[in-house]
């Protein structure tokens, strides 16, 4: 039996939990703002002591890789770059969007007809990062950047009957998209969107860098420099 640690901090949700064979067996998450530095930590112990295991008893670790927020995907995978170091065992990170969009495909019985999944994370303003899926898990776009305007996708999207947009970015979306877009607000960013796929990439060896592997940000922080005399 193998156990993996799945870690998602990729936006304001701090989510931790841990799987065995692909079956959930504990899990944390909050919303509070500013948590995930303070909390990412001690949500893995606590999923640990939970389930009665230890860190010996883990076979990776999953961590959502982007894209999302800067600093949270920071703090989620410098926590597990340094576990898997310490207990010598191997980094799966996993695209944001696709578990996202794998989850809502999962947990999809909505309308029929030809339906296109479409995971979407905030990227503040009026920007998102997006991709798409079909329901047969096809990826029809892969993490694009999107300002959001009128007539916002019209090009990509007018083939399809039913639009499913999930995440934090969906509500800023769907008055663009008409009545074929609709927001299945079940599906956000958790940990435990990662474990089918994790546990996929386990069993096929498919693991990451531990020296080399960096976030998937798609593009450069906003970081501003306060003025002179602010403070």
């Amino acid at each position: 039996m193998a156990s993996i640690l799945c870690i998602d901090t990729a936006t304001n949700i701090c989510s931790v939990c841990v799987a065995r064979d692909g079956q959930l067996l504990a899990q944390r998450e909050t919303t509070k703002s500013m948590s995930h530095t303070s909390l990412t930590s001690v949500f893995v112990q606590e999923v640990l002591e939970e389930a009665k295991l230890t860190i010996k008893d883990i076979a990776a670790v999953a961590v959502s890789g982007g894209p999302g927020s800067y600093t949270g995907l920071r703090v989620g995978i410098s926590l597990a770059k340094g576990i898997c170091t310490g207990a010598k065992i191997p980094l799966i990170a996993i695209n944001t969007l696709e578990s996202l969009g794998m989850a809502s495909i999962a947990g999809y019985s909505g309308p029929s007809g030809n339906v296109l999944h479409v995971p979407m994370i905030d990227a503040r303003r009026m920007e998102v990062y997006f991709a798409a899926y079909g329901a047969d898990k096809t990826l029809v776009l892969s993490n694009e950047p999107y300002i959001i305007e009128e007539d916002a996708f019209k090009s990509w999207f007018s083939s399809y009957d039913v639009l499913v947009l999930s995440g934090d970015g969906a509500e800023k979306c769907v008055e663009f998209l008409g009545n074929r877009a609709l927001v299945d607000s079940k599906v956000r960013c958790s940990a435990s969107n990662l474990i089918k796929p994790a546990f996929k990439r386990l069993q096929a060896a498919k693991f990451d860098d531990l020296a080399y592997y960096s976030p998937n940000y798609i593009k450069s922080p906003n970081i501003t420099k306060p003025r002179k005399g602010l403070f």
